[in-house]
C-alpha cells in the first residue's frame, strides 16, 4: 500500500466513523438493536491506569456519545499498582468495565479476541498499523485481543557535537550497530575524568533483555530461558565492560552530577553521547531547551549477524469477558483505532496505524520523523506472558557482574530464578487459557 492510498484509507475511516457511517443502514446490526430495544441511557464503562489515555479516552468518548446520543462514557482512572487486582476482582464478580487497558499479552485470557467483532465488522486491517507492536500488546496464536493507541518504542538517541568532537560519524537511522560497534564507539566519545562534573561518557550501559530481542535468551517456544547461551553472555559482558571501564556512567556518578532522571538528564545535560529512550525523550530534550539539530536518532544496537530488533508496545484495550455492552464497546474500539488516532499525535505519542503516524506524527519535525522510521524496524516478538514478573533478576545479574562477579556465574544464577517465575507465569496462562477455550 502506498503512502497515499494508506492516508485516503485512513480518512476514508475517520471520516465514516465521524458521520455515524457505522451505523447507516444497518438496522440489523448489534449496535441498531441495542438502541432500538430502548437502552438509551446506558454507561459504556471504561478503565485504565494512564492519565493521558483517561484524557483521550474522554475525547473519543465525546465522539462517540455525538455519534449515540442515548449512551453515555465514563472513563475511570484506577492507580497503576492496584489496577490488574481490581480488574480481575470485577471479573470475577461478574461486573467488569466494558472496555479495559490490557495489561501485557499474558492477561488476554480475560478479554475477547476482536477479530470479528472489531477488526473484521469495521473494516480495520492490523496490517495497517504497526503490526508488531499490536502483536506485542495482545496477539496470540494469529487473534488480536485489542486495539492500539500509540506505539511506544525504543531508539537510540546520539549527541552530534560529541560525535562531530571526537571524529565519529553519525550513525545511520536505519542500521543498527552491533554491541561491539555500539561499545568501540562509546569508548572513542568517553572522556573519562575522577570528577563526573568533569567526565564525558560514550554511552549508557544496561541489561540487554530490555531492548534486545527475546529470541537472544528465550527459547523459540518462550517457555525457557536460556541466559548462559554463549552468544548472549558475550552480549552482556560488552555492557558490564562498558561500566567497568568508564565508557558508560554508574548510578553513583549520575547523582553526583545532579542528573536525578537518570542517563536522559546526563543525556540532556551533554554529558552523555548515547542513550536508549522513547518518544518521551523528544519532548523532554525540548523542553530542557536541547537543540534539535544536535542530536539524532538511530536504532539500539543488536547482536552480530542479526536483524534489526526495535522493542515496542502500546496503549492497548479490548473487552473484558462478561462486559454488558459488547457491541457499544466495539464500536468505541473502532474509533480508538481510527478517530484517536490522530488525537495521540496531539500529545506527541506516535500512532500505531502507519497512516496516522505519517501524517500527524512525522512532520512534527526531522527527530520525530527518525523515529518512525526506526519503529517501522519492529518485528513479531515471541509471545511470553508476563517478561517483566521476572526481569527484575537480570537486572541484580549486572549489578553483580559490574561489583566484579563473574558474568557466566551471575547469569547462571539469574537464570535459575529466571525459569521458576517463568514457569509459575505460563501454568498460569495456560489453566486460564483452557478455561476460555483459547488453544
Amino acid at each position: 500500500m502506498t503512502l497515499r492510498s494508506a492516508r485516503r484509507r485512513f480518512a476514508v475511516l475517520v471520516a465514516g466513523l465521524a458521520a455515524g457511517a457505522l451505523l447507516t443502514g444497518a438496522c440489523t446490526s448489534p449496535a441498531a438493536r441495542f438502541f432500538e430495544a430502548g437502552n438509551r441511557k446506558d454507561t459504556l464503562t471504561i478503565t485504565t491506569f494512564d492519565a493521558i489515555d483517561a484524557t483521550i479516552l474522554k475525547r473519543v468518548g465525546a465522539e462517540f456519545t455525538r455519534q449515540n446520543p442515548g449512551m453515555s462514557v465514563q472513563v475511570t482512572q484506577i492507580p497503576e499498582d492496584a489496577y490488574v487486582t481490581k480488574l480481575q476482582t470485577s471479573i470475577l464478580a461478574g461486573d467488569p468495565p466494558d472496555i479495559a487497558y490490557v495489561y501485557t499479552a499474558g492477561h488476554i485470557t480475560s478479554f475477547h479476541p476482536l477479530d470479528d467483532l472489531v477488526y473484521k465488522k469495521y473494516g480495520l486491517d492490523p496490517a495497517d498499523y504497526n503490526t508488531a507492536t499490536l502483536q506485542y500488546a495482545c496477539g496470540y496464536q494469529g487473534h488480536f485481543y485489542c486495539v492500539g493507541g500509540y506505539a511506544g518504542a525504543l531508539a537510540l538517541f546520539y549527541n552530534k557535537k560529541l560525535f562531530k568532537a571526537a571524529g565519529v560519524p553519525y550513525p545511520e537511522t536505519t542500521r543498527p550497530m552491533t554491541f561491539e560497534e555500539y561499545a568501540e564507539v562509546a569508548k572513542k566519545l568517553s572522556k573519562p575524568d575522577r570528577d563526573p562534573k568533569r567526565a564525558i561518557w560514550g554511552g549508557e550501559a544496561s541489561v540487554p533483555t530490555w531492548w534486545v530481542d527475546l529470541r537472544a535468551f528465550m527459547s523459540p517456544d518462550g517457555r525457557k530461558v536460556e541466559l548462559t547461551r554463549p552468544s548472549y553472555v558475550r552480549e552482556f559482558e560488552t555492557m558490564v565492560t562498558m561500566m567497568r571501564d568508564g565508557s558508560a556512567p554508574t548510578a553513583a556518578q549520575q547523582a553526583a552530577v545532579g542528573a536525578d532522571d537518570g542517563n536522559a538528564g546526563l543525556f540532556t545535560q551533554g554529558k552523555l553521547a548515547m542513550t536508549i529512550a522513547g518518544s518521551d525523550m523528544i519532548d523532554t530534550l525540548k523542553s530542557a531547551n536541547f537543540p534539535e539539530s544536535d542530536y539524532g536518532l538511530t536504532a539500539t544496537p543488536i547482536p552480530a549477524g542479526t536483524k534489526p530488533w526495535i522493542n515496542v508496545w502500546s496503549t492497548a484495550y479490548g473487552i473484558p469477558r462478561g462486559s454488558k455492552h459488547q457491541a457499544q464497546a466495539a464500536k468505541f474500539l473502532a474509533l480508538w483505532g481510527t478517530y484517536a488516532q490522530k488525537l495521540q499525535a496531539d500529545y506527541n505519542l506516535m500512532p500505531m496505524l502507519r497512516s496516522a503516524a505519517d501524517q500527524y506524527f512525522a512532520p512534527k519535525g526531522p527527530r520525530q520523523q527518525e523515529f518512525v522510521e526506526v519503529s517501522r524496524l519492529a518485528r513479531e516478538s515471541l509471545f511470553t506472558p508476563d517478561f517483566y514478573a521476572w526481569d527484575a533478576n537480570n537486572q541484580d545479574a549486572f549489578n553483580a557482574a559490574v561489583r566484579g562477579e563473574n558474568v557466566e556465574a551471575a547469569l547462571a544464577t539469574a537464570q535459575k530464578k529466571d525459569q521458576q517465575v517463568l514457569d509459575t507465569t505460563w501454568e498460569k496462562f495456560d489453566r486460564a487459557a483452557s478455561t476460555v477455550g483459547i488453544d
